[in-house]
């Protein structure tokens, strides 16, 4: 019976006695039958039976239990918010770690509880030693936890007043933890008072403080009665759960005396642990890693590289696959063949894949090895293909959920799209996994880091492996553009994946050898560009010093030789062997100048010895035979000494080992080589060495270099002394930190290598030395790449091909985690061969030409890796040597990369660049790599902040003005027109800044000028012109920006006064502002030098107590300036409390509080004035906030860039205000994703680039000032070819109709406007409608046009409200709804403001009436489209489209009567136009009853049974219902021929009925026959002249027909008819005035005011 109630298991909320029974029938007495009554009473009584279990299970027990039940509910709790389209992970992040809190035994015991895997956790308390710990949940709720590898069986419910457990059967009970004595805030906000002092006394109930949370003030009420003690202060700042007050209970009965636990281990017993063998750790590391990948913690303290260190190792243990065959052939159990399971329990350690193979093959047909068999295959790559197959596993663990990211607009929409379609707890995990992307990506660069490792373990990956490895590589490294949280992982694939390009050692000096042997020049052959690649590779050469083929070995060192000093001179070369049978060379050579006779003559020579310790021995012969040689050399070959006398040391030495010296770390073989260096000393001083190279080769890998030079060229400052190894130089070849330029790099920079597979080519990160000594932090950073080349064609392609590859580097530099988010990119390229042009200006001119084109194609990529300067290095051909050329792109003095070309001034010591001037020889550099100056490290300040420098926009403004002229050359030549002539670059954009000039008219002018970066207001502005494809001659725009380096960009009383002026002198002017937004918002502020004077008054003078006053005593009051503060009088105290803190105008200069909102408010009035007055635009380049939101909208047009969100209060305090982390981001709040959905935002763009494009692209529609006409330009798309696509009856796209698009076939389809020239604007908003601008004939035009799919309206859940759900409103074709409607009227009022002549393709069948949408105000939007139809001013053409069909309200407000003047109205012959639909007035008109009547009339087997309708009404009824289909759709025909285009234009509703291929033609002539005729009436409308009549008069015959009117406009005749005519009203209408200013005087006044009018 004992065993039956022990297995019973009774749950459910009332309690049972089974466990007390089980117990009490295991007493003595019991089983000795001596029991009755009295025996269980006092066994009741004693209590002498009870439930015990140790304090260590219950608290592991129960922490267990509430996490895993926390979990649980927060997981459910996200996939439920999912569907609502809510997707803070926020809540399951919380979960990572936490504490629970558990009382047992009136000890209260916090255990942290860190998750380690979706049922797996660590549990510790105190900061002791975590214990593992698992959950497994069965069906029945019971949960399955091992906790230190002891199982149990737990069951919880949580009650009231704690939570009741059953553990392996045992009920135990864990009480709530609450202890009434102690007041805790359950809010997040602040004290706001209290209204009991220290030991009052309160009620139960009883309001005993008040605090402040999300802006309203609640009461903290009492639970019991008893005397509080305040722990904090009024004032302070509360978190939920933060104790507040203690209560000393009147009833003290009711207090728990809770202790905490102190100590720091549950003391729970652990089961002996299982001996770990090689398997068991491969298993548990890659479980491990697999569970890191999902996103949990699993990897605790341990490092990733550790975690991945653990799976090698154990896939390195040479028993793994033993156990592996063991574990399987145990598995396969009495069904394994004797024979075979003999031998297979023998196998050693050393036993292959093929070996089980070869086992296998007697057994092919007994299915019962197929595990072996898949075994064998599995590891037929050794344990390298198996670790190989581990971290492809990993990898693509990764991509398949961050690919799942990648090109989505938003981590929002990609969220979206992977709700939509995945199960819940699928997208639940994934998003999981991607909230911890960084510890993710670092497993993956570890994983990566180990490749070779995984590499060099016993066997080799097969094919298959390889192949999956490299494509998981690939797609790791396709990351990179998806954003920098990417960039390191990216950064590790990307160099592996190059690493893996490299062919095998062998092969490539197998090649070399075969090339060096047959070559015949080795002058060309050491020039050759392809030997710098890695598939032949210079450094080779080295390891065929010693060849077995002597004339092989003695080629490799002349090319080596040829190679290294390809950039200079050399007048002799020496190759061959020494006396001891080694080979040496030798060579005379000199650095390249313009006057080779005054270089000085340098002697070189290669020596080889076997290893280290042969050099060091040798070393001292070796530098005197140097010496001796060198003086021998001096003596013969005086002629070509510049100065004989000159003993400056300029000699090299170069000393190769032909050994590896694997053994030796580098520190330890440099220690023994400077230690022989400084042995022989004198002899390096003797021979005039300049640097000293040991090279050791490493033979399969590169070279390892190593130069010694003077200590002074190592160290700015140091002293002269023996020659020590310099860290720059390391690792290089010997005459690349000349030929690199890295000592005037390394002057002003701390520098760092960083890795790179071209051998060519060096990456440095340098810190300001001047910053890095003050502060290393914020130290400004450059990342130089370097490179050399022998190419000789950079002016013929090359340009391209060198500076690709140059930001390749530069572009996986960014990505290093040493270089910071604020690096200034800097890039240089040393051409080695010699360029032949006719003088220094010619190259300056070929230069400009090909660095302008780079720049222009290749600007986006250039902002995105910051790259602030390019040069490239040339050596120029003359009769006497070269000149060194330098072309420079640079941002140094402002401008973005403006290109310049020096001519240097070489020492002709050291080879290196003393100064640079321009060709002209005026304006010289000295310094060409200063320190961080105050302009770089503005940049550095804006790039950190997220957007470009604001004076760089300038500069990219130029760029992308280039790049259009390309295109239109480009769009231009294709079309066979007249070449274009595309201007200088220096002429394209010309700025002049705008600086404020008290004495112009407007307050601002360019007449003065100031360096880049000495703004001491946080706006500025420039007047540019632009040369334009549409204005050649230049066209002037305005831009007014933000400089975010000054006080983060926030708007103060200087910086709205400058803003309001720089705008109304465009407003003036009547040319374009842009508005380049990137700021803070109006500047707040305190008036600092108060802040140390100010006294506080305590109530009571207890700080407990709250505050009274501040106030500043007299003698401070005197100090202060007048009225900076308002005070009352002196008080008992000697205090002046302060009534109001102002502020003098030299304490707050800037502004602080309501003067600049003040300004803020004038701005927003200037600027939506501007909108009326001129053409605004703005870009938003940064986040923009408060009154630099409005700004954007109030100026109406809005680009937005991707980083830039517009918004009103920062996530940070609306997340503070909430008390909870509600928002991640701005972009939330004010996102593309926020405000192009919403209309605030035209367009959005990816980047500085783009948006600059756009910029000028939007332009391009506009005309040069307020009211000119648009900017035509000449036809590239023929204007009479047909309209190819049709719009159909079916649902299509309407930006095909439009723009064009393929056929069927394949073949082009072109649309209604110019190819290429669509561009849509307010795509995200209103979707029912396509809003854009184009071209037509080169007329630019403003189009309207409506979808006639279903689309969406979405509006986003509120992260603030957990309950609110994403709304997703279907939204039909061809209705207008309240967001299609309002962007309608905002279109049609935008166009008319640019001047752009408007087409609306009208296809509605009305406004969606339905009880949402009139709520929602389509009525008002809809009247807005008749508002700004009636305030349009250019001509607006309505035409409805093939198919399309206008009815009842739609036609009403798009109606031509609506403004005569300027509105025309077209339909095509497939169009369509009325009241309501056919199947709708046919229920009114045409119903069921006059369709029959139509029956009875029409069908003749009707009439005959209309002869006896009542015999007949039977078959009359079954007649009707046989003809009724056939009837309604007469009735639809009926009906829809009223609704024809030729009913419309008999009636006069149209001007006339267009066919869809030939509208494209019409509606171009008609469009510049409206531009032409409307410029001519507007002249004689301006004289108060009838303008119809005098036009009409003034063109005669031509007014009536289109094409000549324009004709006859554009002729020379028509100016001359029209200045007459103009002539004749100007002078009747002075005539009509002067009458009636003189009609009413006397008849001789009248007589001498006429007399004297006309003297």
């Amino acid at each position: 019976m004992v065993l039956a109630l022990k297995e019973l298991k009774v749950r459910g909320e009332i309690r049972n006695p089974v466990e007390y029974l089980v117990q009490l029938l295991e007493t003595d007495d019991f089983k000795a039958n001596d029991i009755d009554t009295s025996w269980l009473d006092g066994i009741l009584a004693a209590k002498s039976i009870s439930m015990q279990m140790d304090d260590s299970v219950t608290v592991a027990s129960a922490a267990l239990f509430r996490a895993h039940e926390a979990c649980k509910a927060a997981r459910l709790d996200f996939e439920n918010a999912l569907e609502r389209g809510q997707f803070s992970t926020a809540a399951l992040d919380a979960l990572d770690a936490f504490d629970v809190d558990i009382v047992v035994s009136d000890v209260k015991y916090t255990v942290r509880v860190r998750r380690t895997g979706a049922d797996a956790y660590a549990i510790s308390t105190n900061g002791g030693e975590e214990a593992p710990a698992s959950v497994r949940e069965q069906p029945d709720g019971t949960l399955l936890a091992n906790v230190g590898g002891v199982s149990r069986q737990i069951t919880g419910f949580e009650e009231p007043l704690g939570l009741r457990m059953i553990v392996d059967g045992a009920t135990v009970f864990v009480p709530a933890a609450f202890d009434p004595s102690e007041i805790r805030s359950d809010v997040t906000g602040k004290i706001v008072r209290w209204l009991k002092d220290d030991g009052e006394s309160v009620a139960k109930g009883e309001t005993f403080a008040e605090v402040e949370a999300m802006k309203m003030i609640m009461p903290l009420k009492a639970a019991d009665a008893g005397k509080v003690s305040p722990r904090m202060s009024a004032g302070s700042v509360i978190e939920a759960g933060d104790l507040l007050a203690s209560l000393q209970l009147d009833d003290p009965s009711k207090a728990r005396s809770i202790t905490p636990f102190a100590g720091t281990s549950l003391g729970l017993s652990e089961a002996k642990a299982r001996a770990t063998d090689a398997l068991r750790s491969y298993r548990a590391s890659a479980k491990t890693i697999a569970t890191a990948m999902d996103g949990y913690d699993a990897l605790g303290d341990a490092t990733p590289e550790q975690a991945v260190g653990a799976l090698a190792d154990a896939l390195g243990d040479a028993t793994i696959f033993q156990l592996r065959i063991r574990e399987e052939a145990g598995a396969i159990g009495q069904k394994m063949p004797a024979e075979l399971d003999a031998a297979l329990a023998k196998v050693s350690a050393d036993f292959s894949a093929s070996d089980l193979e070869g086992a296998l093959a007697p057994y092919a047909d007994e299915p019962a090895v197929e595990p072996l068999r898949k075994l064998a295959s599995i590891w037929s790559g050794g344990a390298s293909g198996v670790a190989t197959e581990a971290v492809a596993d990993a990898l693509e663990r990764f991509l398949a959920v961050e690919e799942r990211f990648v090109g989505r607009a938003d981590t929002d929409a990609a969220t979206r799209e992977l709700v939509k379609a995945a199960p819940r707890p699928e997208a639940a995990a994934v998003l999981l996994a991607h909230a911890k992307l960084g510890d993710r990506a670092a497993l993956v660069r570890a994983l990566i880091a180990a490749l070779p490792r995984v590499q060099a373990l016993p066997g080799r990956a097969t094919e298959d492996e390889a192949a999956r490895l490299e494509k998981c590589l690939e797609r790791v490294a396709a990351l990179e553009a998806a954003g920098p949280a990417y960039a390191t992982a990216a950064l590790s694939a990307g160099m592996a994946r190059l690493e893996a390009d490299v062919p095998p050692f062998e092969k490539r000096l197998d090649a070399l050898r075969k090339d060096l042997a047959k070559t015949k020049d080795l002058t060309a052959f050491a020039s050759n560009p392809q030997l710098g690649s890695y598939t032949r590779g210079v450094d080779i050469l080295t390891s065929l010093f010693d060849d077995a083929d002597e004339t092989v070995a003695l080629k490799a060192a002349e090319a080596y030789v040829r190679r290294m000093y390809s950039a200079h001179d050399i007048f002799e070369l020496t190759v061959g062997k020494n006396a001891a049978g080694v080979l040496e060379a030798s060579w005379w050579y000199k650095y390249r100048s313009d006057d080779t006779s005054k270089a000085p003559l340098r002697f070189g020579k290669l020596a080889l010895f076997d290893d280290a310790a042969s050099a060091v021995a040798g070393l001292s012969a070796t530098i005197e035979r140097y010496g001796d040689e060198l003086r021998a050399g001096l003596a013969a070959h005086a002629d070509w000494q510049a100065d004989p006398e000159d003993e400056t040391p300029v000699n090299t030495i170069h000393l190769l080992l032909k050994t590896p010296e694997n053994e030796l770390q580098d520190k330890d073989l440099i220690s023994t080589l400077e230690s022989a260096l400084a042995g022989v000393q004198n002899a390096v001083e003797a021979a005039s060495l300049r640097s000293v190279s040991f090279i050791a080769t490493d033979a399969p890998y590169y070279p390892r270099y190593f130069t010694f030079v003077n200590p002074t060229c190592v160290d700015v400052g140091a002293a002269p002394g023996p020659f020590r190894e310099d860290p720059l130089r390391r690792g290089m070849r010997p005459t690349f930190y000349h030929l690199l330029e890295l000592g005037a790099v390394e002057r002003n920079f701390v520098t760092m290598p960083l890795p790179t597979v071209n051998r060519d080519l060096r990456v440095y990160v340098g810190d300001d030395r001047v910053g890095r000594a003050k502060n290393p932090k914020f130290a400004a950073q450059s990342v130089f790449v370097r490179r050399l080349t022998h190419s000789r064609d950079f002016f013929e392609g090359g340009a391209e091909r060198l500076l690709d590859k140059a930001l390749d580097a530069m572009d996986m530099a960014l990505l290093d985690a040493r270089v910071k988010a604020t690096a200034s990119g800097r890039v240089y390229v040393n051409v080695i061969q010699p360029v032949a042009f006719d003088d220094a200006t010619a190259l300056d001119e070929a230069f400009q030409r090909t660095m302008g084109a780079y720049l222009a194609r290749h600007a986006a990529r250039l902002l995105a890796a910051r790259v602030d300067e390019i040069e490239v290095k040339f050596a120029l051909k003359t009769d006497t040597g070269v000149v060194q050329i330098r072309g420079v792109a640079t941002s140094a003095e402002g401008p973005w990369l403006a290109t310049r070309t020096f001519v240097e001034t070489v020492d002709a010591v050291t080879g290196v660049s003393l100064t640079y001037c321009d060709v002209d020889g005026s304006n010289c550099v000295v310094d060409p790599y200063p320190a961080a100056d105050a302009v770089s490290k503005k940049r550095a300040t804006a790039r950190r902040i997220g957007t470009t420098y604001a004076y760089d926009f300038v500069g990219l403004l130029a760029t992308a003005q280039l790049q259009a002229w390309r295109d239109r050359e480009a769009e231009v030549e294709k079309f066979g027109g007249a070449p274009v002539v595309v201007p200088a670059m220096k002429d394209i954009v010309v700025a002049k800044e705008l600086l404020l000039d008290p004495a112009a008219e407007h307050g601002v002018s360019t007449d003065g000028s100031r360096p880049v970066g000495t703004n001491d207001v946080g706006m500025v502005g420039f007047s540019c012109v632009f040369r334009t494809p549409e204005y050649p001659e230049g066209r002037e725009v305005v831009i007014v920006a933000n400089d975010v380096t000054y006080q983060s960009g926030s708007f103060g009383v200087a910086e709205d006064d400058f803003f309001a002026k720089t705008t109304r002198f465009a407003a003036a002017r009547g040319v374009p502002r842009v508005y380049l937004s990137s700021n803070s918002g109006a500047r707040i502020g305190l008036v600092e030098a108060l802040k140390p004077l100010v006294g506080i008054k305590w109530v009571g003078d207890d700080p407990g107590k709250g505050l009274e006053y501040l106030y500043v005593t007299p003698e401070d009051l005197a100090s202060l300036p007048e009225g900076s503060v308002d005070v009352k009088p002196k008080n008992a105290a000697g205090h002046h409390e302060l009534e109001a803190i102002i502020g003098s105008d030299d304490q707050v200069p800037d502004g602080i509080g309501v003067e600049n909102l003040r300004g803020s408010g004038m701005i927003a009035g200037v600027t939506s004035r501007a909108y009326e007055e001129t053409f605004t635009l703005s870009y938003v380049s940064g986040r923009s906030v408060g009154i630099g939101a409005y700004l954007n909208r109030l100026g109406q047009r809005v680009i937005q860039m991707k980083r830039g969100p517009m918004i009103l209060t920062g996530f940070q305090a609306l997340n503070k205000l909430l008390g909870k982390p509600v928002y991640t981001s701005q972009d939330q709040l004010g996102g593309p994703q926020v405000m192009h959905p919403n209309g605030v935002s035209h367009l959005t763009v990816e980047d500085d680039v783009s948006g600059v494009a756009e910029i000028l692209r939007w332009l391009s529609f506009v005309p040069r000032v307020k009211d000119a006409p648009p900017p035509c330009l000449a036809a590239t798309d023929p204007v009479d070819r047909p309209v190819e696509f049709v719009p159909s009856k079916a649902p299509y796209d309407p930006r095909h109709m439009l723009a064009g698009a393929p056929g069927a076939d394949g073949r082009f389809l072109p649309g209604f406007l110019d190819a290429g020239s669509f561009a849509e604007y307010l795509a995200g908003w209103g979707k029912s409608v396509v809003t854009g601008r184009g071209r037509l004939g080169g007329i630019p035009v403003g189009v309207i046009a409506v979808e006639t799919r279903l689309s969406e309206q979405r509006v986003p859940a509120d992260p603030a409200n957990p309950d609110s759900h994403e709304a997703i409103m279907p939204q039909a074709g061809q209705v207008w709804f309240p967001d299609s409607a309002y962007k309608t009227a905002t279109a049609i009022k935008d166009f008319s403001g640019e001047n752009l002549p408007t087409i609306i393709f009208a296809n509605w069948r009305g406004f969606s009436g339905g009880t949402r949408d009139m709520y929602g105000e389509v009525l008002k939007f809809g009247a807005m489209i008749v508002d700004a139809l009636v305030a349009a001013t250019q001509p607006v053409f309505v035409y409805i489209p093939p198919h399309g069909e206008l009815r009842g309200g739609a036609w009403v407000v798009i109606d031509p009567t609506i403004n005569e003047a300027v509105m025309e109205m077209y339909a095509d012959e497939a169009a369509r136009g009325g009241i309501l639909e056919p199947p709708g007035i046919c229920e009114i008109k045409f119903r069921a009853a006059d369709q029959k009547k139509a029956m009875h009339r029409l069908d003749a087997k009707l009439r005959m049974l209309d002869v006896d309708p009542a015999i007949n009404a039977e078959a009359i009824k079954a007649r009707e219902d046989a003809l009724q289909p056939s009837y309604l759709q007469v009735a639809h025909e009926f009906a829809d021929l009223h609704d024809r285009a030729g009913r419309m234009k008999a009636k006069g509703t149209i001007r006339e009925v267009l066919k869809w291929k030939t509208s494209r033609a019409f509606l171009y002539r008609r469009c510049k026959r409206r531009l032409a005729e409307d410029a001519l009436k507007a002249k004689f409308a301006a004289v108060g002249a009838d303008a119809v009549a005098e036009l009409k008069a003034a063109a005669g015959p031509a007014y009536d027909d289109d094409a000549k009117f324009v004709a006859w406009a554009e002729g020379t005749s028509a100016k001359i008819v029209v200045e007459a005519a103009l002539k004749a009203a100007r002078t009747k209408d002075v005539a009509a005035k002067i009458k009636d200013l003189v009609a009413g005087l006397p008849a001789d006044a009248r007589a001498a005011a006429l007399k004297a009018a006309t003297a």
